[in-house]
């Protein structure tokens, strides 16, 4: 099925080479995140700034979700099309219909990524079936560009993506733009508690677990968080928040906590957010930049670590303490602190180049 997905994709496409190409046309493609609360939507808003660019927005929801005639439409022929005239694309995950496109001479392709530095393993790091392997440096080699957020991790990164070191650049992450700028903290936590009025009062504590590989792990991932246990111990200073990754399917309902993995604005939940706990998850990334405390809750290191593999030692390079059971999570939560010096080089190395202005440098070195 896959086959025929990616044929029909790109007979539309080049169908579409045969329409002259637009200079001003820049193409988001997004697989996964609709929204564009990213690096993506940090580069429209910038171009946008600059004026004259026209956008051509590529996502999976169109076929996810509605599946309507239209945006089945959208998706299979008009995207396509659009999208073989674009002078610039920006991705923020891979594509891979793009490995079977044959792009115009001058096509400037720039992988933007959804996460930073270097902690699990990406790409052809992983050990992957060779069919896997042979598509994705397919997909790789289309790439002109490769967008990290620290000069250390360029290796790394050039090692995952099949590409030459001097195509990565390290010109930070244009998604932790936002951190860097003036938050209306007072205006902000009125708006959250008018929509969640049982945080009212309250500090805010976000468990923020990934996804596992395996959907049976996914669905006993609220069953290792005793959320009744958690309240008894601190529900008089803090609420609990639950943002589950979108590739968890959960119920709409979370008894004792709130349930905020449909909010939409992942930075602003996080600036709001006085204690981050997750586990295996790239938010704590961005988390960081905030100077708060960060707790890991490790319970399934050993099965998880079969199927994702680190670049270093897990426990000995994230930012903050790790528990591996729920008991040494309520400890750690008794009290929650910052170890600066441990958060100024996870920075130093993770997020060297993140400074506020890294989508204006994006644009200004790829599109020159």
């Amino acid at each position: 099925m896959k086959k025929l997905f990616y044929f029909f994709y790109a007979l539309m496409f080049h169908i579409g080479r045969l329409l002259p190409g637009d200079d001003r046309l820049v193409a988001l493609v997004s697989p996964h995140n609709a929204s564009l609360n990213d690096s993506l939507g940090e580069i429209k808003s910038a171009l946008e700034e600059r004026g004259g660019y026209d956008f051509l927005i590529v996502s999976g929801a169109d076929i996810r979700s509605e599946k309507t005639a239209s945006s089945l439409l959208r998706f299979f022929i008009l995207n396509p099309v659009k999208l073989s005239r674009a002078k610039y694309i920006f991705l923020n995950d891979n594509f891979m219909p793009m490995a079977f496109l044959h792009f115009r001479r001058g096509t400037v392709i720039t992988q933007l990524w959804h996460g930073e530095g270097a902690i699990k393993k990406i790409g052809l790091t992983l050990d992957l079936p060779e069919n896997i392997v042979r598509l994705e440096k397919r997909l790789y080699k289309k790439y002109t560009y490769m967008i990290v957020s620290s000069e250390p991790v360029v290796p790394l990164w050039a090692q995952a993506f099949n590409m030459d070191e001097s195509k990565v650049l390290p010109l930070g992450s244009a998604r932790t733009d936002p951190f860097f700028r003036a938050f209306d903290y007072e205006k902000n936590r009125a708006e959250f508690d008018a929509t969640y009025p049982a945080c009212k009062g309250k500090k805010l504590v976000l468990y923020a677990p990934t996804f596992r590989d395996n959907p049976e792990s996914d669905k006993r991932i609220l069953d290792n968080f005793s959320i009744e246990k958690f309240n008894s111990e601190f529900s008089d200073e803090f609420a609990l928040l639950i943002r589950l990754h979108p590739q968890v399917h959960s119920v709409e309902k979370i008894n004792g906590a709130v349930n905020v993995t449909g909010y939409p604005d992942i930075t602003g939940l996080l600036m709001l957010t006085d204690v981050l706990i997750t586990d295996y998850s790239s938010v704590f990334m961005d988390y960081v930049l905030l100077d708060k405390p960060c707790l890991f809750y490790a319970y399934d290191y050993e099965e998880y670590i079969r199927g994702r593999e680190f670049f270093t030692d897990y426990f000995e390079n994230v930012p903050g303490p790790v528990a591996g059971t729920f008991d040494e999570l309520i400890q750690q939560m008794k009290n929650p602190a910052v170890d600066s010096e441990k958060y100024a080089r996870f920075r130093q190395y993770h997020l060297g180049s993140c400074d506020g202005g890294s989508a204006k440098r994006i644009i200004e070195t790829v599109m020159k």
